[in-house]
Parts: C-alpha cells; structure tokens; sequence
C-alpha cells in the first residue's frame, strides 16, 4: 500500500501527501517544493531539519511551513529550537546544526544510554582528561605528561590561522585545526603540512605561522610547559609542576626539568634569564634588531635545553632521544 502511494506521489498522480514522521528517512522526490509540518515543537530540532530537508532537493524554490500553537505556550527549548531552525539556511547549515543541538540539549553520557546531558558545560576535551586521569588512577599508573599537557600559547602581533579563502569549508577548517593542535613533533607538522599543500596549493603567511606556532606546542609539550607567552620583549614559560624537579624531590617519570638548573642559569646570566613565582623561566629579549618568530622559537628551545632534567644515567633529555 505504502508503495502505491508514494509512486502515484512520485508521478503527480497525487499532488498532496499526508504521512508521518516516516518520510524522514532519506526520501528524495524531486518534484515535492512545499511541506507543512503540523505541531512542529513537538519535533526535536534534527528531526525538523530532516523534515524540511524533504522539499527543495532540486532547482524548484520550496518552502517549509511549521504549525505551532501560539508561541507564548510553547516550552522554552521548543522555542529555541523553532528559531535556530529559522536561522539555518546557508550552505554547512549541517554542521551549525548539531553544534547548536548540542548547545540546546546537553551532550550525553560517554559510557551510558542517556542522550543527553551535562558534558558540554565540562568541556569535552576537559571531560577526556578527567576520564583518562581516572583511568590511569585505577590502574595504579601516572598518567604520561605528554597526555594531559596543553600547552596555552600566546604571540602577541602574529597572525597565525587558516585563512577562509584558502580553505572555504568551515567543516574541513575546523578537522584541520583538530589535527593541528594534536601535532607532537616536526615530523607530524610536516606531514600535514605537505597535505594541506597538496590539496589546497602554497601556505599563506598566516598558515606558516599556524604551523610554526603548532611545532612550537609540540617541544613546549615535551618540556612540560603549560604557558608560554612571546612578547616583543620577552619570551615566558611556564612550566606545570609535574614536570618541574624540586631541590630535595625524588624525580618521577614526568620530570622533564631540573629547578636546580633554572636557578643557576638565573645566577649565570641575570642580564638574559629571569625565573620568577608560578614556575615562571623569562628569557629576556635585548633591544637589538628584531628578531624573526623561528629565531625567537629556536632560542626559547636553547634555553629549555639548559634546563632540561638529564634523567638516570644513559637517558636523554626531552627533545634529544
């Protein structure tokens, strides 16, 4: 029955069709440009864009209509819901939708059946840390610096991100910042570097400082620097205790610098080196010609060299293995 009247439909035999919920799933009829959805806060807000997403499948202009009570009746999320639907009509709309979903519903319970929830008001990156700390507490383990470190970089006066006009998608932009801030070391960096040339043509100068911006995340990772902050006058690095080995502390397998190290180098070069409260090492900037943002990056990894814990004996300092 269902088939005979979804072809006489298809074949404009039939102009109207009246059905449920059902046509949600994947039907394409070309011809159809206009739906009413009837009790239309009564929907959830995919459903809805699944709904609407039945009309306007070819050139035709189509038109989606939601019937709803009067609006002073519905419930504050029918609400919001109704309006974000209003406000998505632009190419990526998709993609704006879920996050919006999100934002309206809570995300879920990662390891539960509850579709809903409180994970975003956590942070889902933040939710993976915790997780994975509990994780490794069970077990009886530290869990590995390089895992739970991200490192928070501020340049002031660079820019460094991917233009809109080199990679248009908002999608494929946001996958590639994804992957970027993932970037461990040099050889990754260059490996997607390559990529993003191969498929979307030469870097502009924002992209090259992204991706110099993105190796420099990398060594501050493996350092145990939480912070680092590049002024025109000084470079700041901020290392998280973890990392940071203290006079009279037993190193543990997160150790990455030696405080001992730190303060001598201060006592050695006051003129260059500043190590201050909060695990603070400063490398000084003299007022010589300006120096480019490699050539700063590439003395800020010389000074962590100095610093480096050197480890039992036959082990290599970070950076060095």
């Amino acid at each position: 029955t269902l088939e005979q009247i979804m072809r006489r439909f298809i074949e404009r035999e039939t102009d109207v069709l009246v059905s449920t919920t059902i046509i949600e799933s994947g039907l394409d009829v070309p011809n159809a440009n206009t739906i009413i959805i009837d009790r239309a806060d009564q929907f959830g807000l995919a459903q809805l864009y699944q709904l609407r997403g039945r009309v306007g499948r070819s050139k035709r202009q189509a038109y989606a209509y939601l019937v709803v009570p009067h609006l002073r009746s519905l419930t504050g999320e029918a609400h919001e819901r109704l309006k974000v639907l209003q406000s998505l009509d632009t190419l990526g709309a998709g993609f704006n939708l879920a996050i919006r979903d999100l934002e309206i519903r809570g995300a879920g319970n990662l390891l539960g059946r509850e579709q809903s929830g409180n994970v975003l008001s956590v942070g889902f990156d933040m939710y993976c840390r915790i997780l994975q700390e509990a994780v490794a507490d069970l077990k009886g383990e530290e869990p590995l610096l390089e895992d739970i470190i991200d490192p928070d970089v501020k340049i002031i006066g660079v820019d460094a991100f991917i233009p809109e006009a080199y990679v248009p998608d908002i999608g494929e932009r946001l996958v590639l910042y994804q992957r970027l801030s993932n970037i461990r070391n040099d050889d990754e960096a260059s490996d997607l570097q390559r990529e993003m040339e191969d498929r979307f043509g030469p870097g502009s100068v924002e992209v090259e400082n992204l991706f110099l911006l993105m190796r420099y995340r990398g060594m501050l990772r493996s350092f145990g620097v939480a912070k680092s902050e590049i002024t025109p006058h000084k470079v700041s690095l901020t290392f998280s205790p973890l990392a940071l080995l203290r006079d009279g502390h037993k190193p543990t397998a997160n150790t990455r610098v030696d405080g001992l190290k730190a303060l001598q180098l201060v006592q050695r070069e006051p003129q260059s080196f500043r190590f201050g409260r909060g695990n603070t090492l400063s490398l000084l900037l003299k007022d010589e010609a300006s120096p480019s943002l490699t050539e700063i990056m590439q003395r800020a990894g010389e000074a962590l060299q100095r610093v480096a814990f050197d480890g039992p004996a036959g082990t290599a300092p970070p950076g060095k293995a």
